[in-house]
């Protein structure tokens, strides 16, 4: 006896079409902006350290600093509508401070310094100094090429722009 076994297989086909067009709108829905891509830079041979995050979308941000040890890490999922980028910086003696960007889009960016809120449509250099046990950060607005694609290139950007690099000097 012959069976036919179309029915059951198209059943199951189009259960299984359904299914996976549901989790693909409901993770397109909430999905998060890419991470950015970091660069690194110690400027002109000084103990100024330079960290570089800029989001294919368009969004950047510069740190800089004369911590010599600083870590990052980032997240992101479909779960939310916000990137988090975050990280910290110390100092010899244990001094520290923390950071956190948080972007719905890569376009746009709240930043967070040491307790301090910033707005980066305001700026996107922002230069920590520390006095004693006391963080103090400094917004700057900054023109960078649209894509610097390594550290090279975003020392010789910092170089070119001569309120940057004093600024830089100063810290």
């Amino acid at each position: 006896m012959k069976t036919n076994t179309f029915l059951p297989l198209s059943a199951i086909s189009v259960f299984m079409l359904m299914l996976s067009g549901c989790s693909n709108s409901q993770s397109q829905q909430h999905q998060s902006p890419a991470g950015p891509d970091a660069i690194f830079a110690t400027v002109g041979g000084s103990r100024t350290h330079v960290s570089l995050m800029q989001w294919d979308q368009g969004l950047q941000v510069v740190i800089a600093d004369r911590f010599p040890s600083h870590h990052s890490h980032g997240t992101g999922s479909s779960d939310s509508k916000v990137f988090v980028q975050s990280g910290s910086a110390q100092d010899e003696k244990g001094s520290q401070y923390e950071w956190t960007i948080k972007t719905p889009d890569g376009k746009r960016a709240v930043l967070e310094i040491a307790g301090q809120k910033f707005d980066i449509a305001h700026g996107k250099l922002f230069v920590i100094k520390q006095k004693g046990q006391e963080i103090h950060v400094q917004q700057h607005d900054l023109k960078l090429p649209k894509r610097i694609e390594s550290a090279e290139a975003l020392t010789k950007a910092i170089k070119q722009d001569s309120e940057f690099a004093t600024w830089i000097q100063n810290l």
